[in-house]
Order: C-alpha cells, then sequence, then structure tokens
C-alpha cells in the first residue's frame, strides 16, 4: 500500500456499515470543514500511541502536514471541493496504524479472548502412559533410573534431558514422550476442549503426538548441542516459567501449549553452525532470509511446512478461526489459529542471540516498574468499550505485554546451561564447545576467519575463562531482573552463582580441559 492518500467515487447505499468504508464529504452530511478537522483529529490522536515507530510517526506526520497545506487550519466550513477524499471518523488511524505499525489486530483480538480463561495447573506426576513406558523399562533389567523417575523432575531445572533422550524407551522421540506427559500432568487437553479453543480434541490431541514426532526427527543427531536433546531441556524449563505464579497469571493453557510448542520446535534442523557461518559463507540459508535471524528464520518455517504438509501433523487446522466467547455473544470472533501462528513466530525469532541485547533492556525496564510498584498489569487490565481506539491499543498493548513474557521465559530457559545442578552444566557445556570447536574447524578449513569462541586450539586452554565471559555478560545480567518479576528464578540464580564459583577455581588453577569434563 501506497503512502498517499486515495480518491474514491462516491459510495453506493447499503454496502455496510459507515465505519467500514471511505466515503465522500458530501455523504456525511457533516460539512467538509468540520469533517477535516474530524480527519486531522483522530490522525494526531494516533500520533500519542506509546513507542510509536519512527516510520510510522513519520508517515503520519506527513499525512497532517499535507492536509494542512491544502485545507489549511480553518475554523468555520467551506464549501470548496477537494482533490482528496479522506476516510470517516474511525477508519483513517486504523488503516495507517495497520500499514505503517506492527499492529496485529486478529492476534490482538484472540488474545483479548482468551485473556480471562486462567489454567489451573494440578502437579507433575507420570501420566498413566508414560507409567506403562516405566514398566517396560524396568523390564529390562538396567540399572539406569526408571523413566517415570525421570519424568517426575521434567519442569524441573534437575531434569536430565540428556539421559532423558538417550533412554531406550523413549525411542528417539524425547519431544512426543516429553509432550504427551507435560500435557497429561496439567491437564490441557481436557481444559482446551472445555473452553472450546480446539475443534476434534481427540484428533488435535493425536495430530499435536504426530508432529512432535516428525519435529524429533528432523533434530540432527549428529549435532553436539543443538540437537533433540537440547529441545527436550529446553521445553522442560519452559514448563518451569509457565508454572510460576506471575507467568501463569498472564497466560492461559492455549499460552501454555503455545510455549511448549515453541520451545520444541525452536532449533529444528539446525546444522551446528551459527548464523555468522551462514552469513559469511553465504550459504543457501542466509541468501534465502538475508542474513537475518537466518537459523531462527529457517527453524520455524520448517516447522509450519512439516505440520502443513501432512493432515496427521496438521494440528492448526484444528483451531477455531471464529471463536466466540459465550460470556460476550457481541464480542467480534477470533482467530485462534492466526493467534497461535503469531505467537510461535514471535518467541522462536526471539531466540536469536542478536535480539538479546534489546530484549534485556526492556526486561530491565519492566523489572524496575515492578519493583517501584507502579507496573500497570496490562494483560489484565478491563477494556474500555466505549472507544474504539482505545480498546484496540488496549489490546494490541496486552498481546505484546504477554508475547514478551513468553519469549522472555523461552530465551531463559535456551540459555539457562549455566543455571543448571552442577553435572548437568558440564556435560551441556561439553557439548556446545565441541560444536562451536566443529564449526572453527570447518571455518579453518575453508580458510575463512574462525568465529568468536570457535578456536578448538585456544578455546580448550581457556574453557574456564569463557565460560566465566558468558556467564557475567550474557546470562546472570539476563536473569538478575528476571527475579523481580519472577521470584522462583531466585533458584536458579544461586545455582548460577555456585557455577560461577566454580568456574573462578578452574580458571585460577588453569584446570585442563580433560580433567574438567573426566567422567
Amino acid at each position: 500500500m501506497g503512502g498517499g492518500l486515495v480518491k474514491t467515487a462516491t459510495p453506493e447505499p447499503n454496502k455496510g456499515p459507515v465505519e467500514d468504508r471511505v466515503v465522500e464529504p458530501s455523504a456525511t452530511g457533516c460539512p467538509q470543514g468540520q469533517w477535516h478537522r474530524r480527519a486531522l483529529q483522530k490522525i494526531e490522536e494516533a500520533l500519542q500511541v506509546p513507542l510509536l515507530p519512527e516510520a510510522a510517526r513519520a508517515a503520519l506526520e506527513a499525512a497532517v502536514s499535507e492536509l494542512r497545506s491544502i485545507h489549511g487550519t480553518q475554523t468555520k466550513d467551506t464549501a470548496s471541493s477537494s482533490s482528496y477524499d479522506l476516510p470517516v471518523e474511525g477508519t483513517s488511524w486504523k488503516l495507517m496504524l495497520e500499514s505503517y505499525t506492527d499492529n496485529d489486530p486478529e492476534a490482538a483480538e484472540g488474545h483479548h479472548m482468551l485473556e480471562q480463561k486462567s489454567p489451573k495447573r494440578n502437579g507433575s506426576g507420570a501420566s498413566a502412559t508414560l507409567k506403562v513406558f516405566c514398566r517396560s523399562f524396568e523390564s529390562m533389567g538396567t540399572g539406569m533410573p526408571c523413566l517415570s523417575d525421570m519424568l517426575q523432575e521434567a519442569g524441573q531445572l534437575g531434569f536430565d534431558a540428556i539421559a532423558f533422550s538417550e533412554s531406550a524407551e523413549v525411542a528417539g522421540q524425547p519431544l512426543r514422550v516429553l509432550g504427551a506427559h507435560l500435557t497429561r500432568s496439567t491437564d490441557m487437553w481436557s481444559s482446551l476442549r472445555d473452553l472450546r479453543f480446539v475443534l476434534e480434541p481427540d484428533e488435535f490431541q493425536g495430530r499435536v503426538s504426530n508432529f512432535l514426532g516428525a519435529i524429533d526427527f528432523l533434530y540432527r543427531a549428529d549435532v553436539p548441542y543443538h540437537g533433540p536433546a537440547h529441545a527436550a531441556d529446553v521445553m522442560s524449563t519452559m514448563e518451569w516459567f509457565l508454572q510460576t505464579p506471575y507467568v501463569s497469571s498472564i497466560t492461559n493453557h492455549m499460552d501454555h501449549f503455545m510455549g511448549l510448542m515453541a520451545a520444541a520446535i525452536h532449533d529444528v534442523g539446525h546444522p551446528g553452525t551459527n548464523n555468522m557461518f551462514q552469513s559469511k559463507t553465504l550459504g543457501p540459508l542466509a541468501l534465502r532470509y538475508n542474513d537475518k535471524s537466518i537459523l531462527e528464520m529457517m527453524h520455524v518455517a520448517l516447522a509450519f511446512e512439516t505440520m502443513l504438509q501432512n493432515e496427521a501433523t496438521n494440528w492448526l487446522e484444528l483451531l477455531p478461526c471464529d471463536f466466540q466467547d459465550s460470556e460476550d455473544p457481541a464480542a467480534k470472533p477470533a482467530n485462534l489459529q492466526h493467534y497461535v501462528r503469531r505467537g510461535l513466530i514471535d518467541m522462536v525469532l526471539g531466540t536469536d542471540m542478536a535480539k538479546h541485547a534489546k530484549k534485556l533492556a526492556r526486561l530491565q525496564d519492566i523489572a524496575q516498574e515492578e519493583e517501584r510498584g507502579r507496573m500497570e498489569n496490562v494483560c489484565n487490565r478491563p477494556l474500555d468499550r466505549t472507544a474504539n481506539f482505545g480498546q484496540d491499543q488496549k489490546k494490541q498493548e496486552s498481546l505484546e505485554r504477554k508475547l514478551f513474557v513468553l519469549g522472555t521465559a523461552l530465551h531463559a530457559s535456551d540459555i539457562s546451561t549455566p543455571c543448571k545442578p552442577r553435572q548437568l552444566m558440564l556435560r551441556w557445556t561439553e557439548r556446545v564447545l565441541l560444536e562451536f570447536w566443529a564449526q572453527g574447524d570447518e571455518e579453518l578449513r575453508l580458510q575463512l576467519p574462525i568465529s568468536p569462541l570457535c578456536d578448538r586450539a585456544s578455546g580448550r586452554s581457556s574453557v574456564a575463562k569463557g565460560q566465566l565471559g558468558f556467564i557475567n555478560f550474557v546470562v546472570k545480567p539476563f536473569y538478575a531482573p528476571l527475579v523481580a518479576l519472577v521470584p522462583e528464578v531466585q533458584l536458579a540464580m544461586e545455582l548460577l552463582l555456585q557455577n560461577k564459583v566454580f568456574w573462578e577455581e578452574r580458571d585460577s588453577e588453569r584446570t585442563p580441559y580433560e580433567e574438567i569434563f573426566a567422567r
């Protein structure tokens, strides 16, 4: 859509509500000067939107300037005709906001229709299905922990996703098994059914299981760190965040489900090399996604391609496109497919480390507001249904706040390795180092500059320094403000500080790589 104002013909009668149509001034019964003043007033109201993107502000200001230059700042009506015809009240600002900003009315409406459906969660006991798995596992006579015992830790910081993913009874499908456990232990399926959030609930549950199984096999087994075990670990840690009182107070069962799905798909198809490598080798993914969030774009695209290519995995189509709140039959129906797709894309793209600093800055602002006791709870704030602009804008703000919280939880889960018990932390650390160094080896072979943290020769002698840098400059600054919002994060901070002391000791002792990771 262009940035200029569009000249329209006189509308025919009976073509829909007047607020949804572009009409000639003469059709409104309003004198032209008064009509233009009303249009200017509405555009100027749009300019008051908080955090309005600069491009949108410039476009709106240009529109105001053009109107004033053509029609002046007249205070009395004029009969002169104009070569420009403007939308009636209530349409111009909507048109510009939707064209020149990231506002998403459909997703905002979907969030609004669901926002008061707070979930009631049980504990995290093993489901009947997984008890069957456990009995089979025990019968093998191994000395390994029972599968149900491992799953008792799912949704906790101590969950061993590596052992879980490698267990025989999981059969190479950790996301499918873990997803079944987490959704059953929270009564998710019955809640989604009772609240009418899904069509054909039994079929929906089966398709989700099939989808997670397909995603399992799209994670590469030859990638040391970003494989299916990492996805299961992030999924479990995301569940831990979702269960906290703060996050659960602003989310519902659909958001909970969406958060688990985002965790499951967030690294699907990861090649074991990072965005920098894709960009500097001009790989096909870098060319396709124009060097912007290359892998994250690929992950979410691959997930939706996998979902839609087979009816048996397409759970998205079983979400209603016209969900209606029975408590407010006059409300606009919501497209939950659009809402969930928007949420998944937003969360997965937010795991790009290039966005870490920006995400941290906003998190710190929110945390400071919380500490000062002045944070407005936008997600639960009643909407003013008497003013369309205010109502729609509050819905948009509420959507953005919720997606930011969910995205923050996913990003925090993704970088949570230093916040795990030491033995788990060490196993994950070794895996990520091996993956980084394998990339450095390939860069050396291609005669490219070796990326940061990827030099095997220097990395083996500075493991502790590298981990201290990651803790001090990435993880600790991000988790610290989270404590103000989610007090339970203090547990993660305590583990982080213990691991920090461990790495400081290894650094002072100059402990070699082999000794650090000795079994």
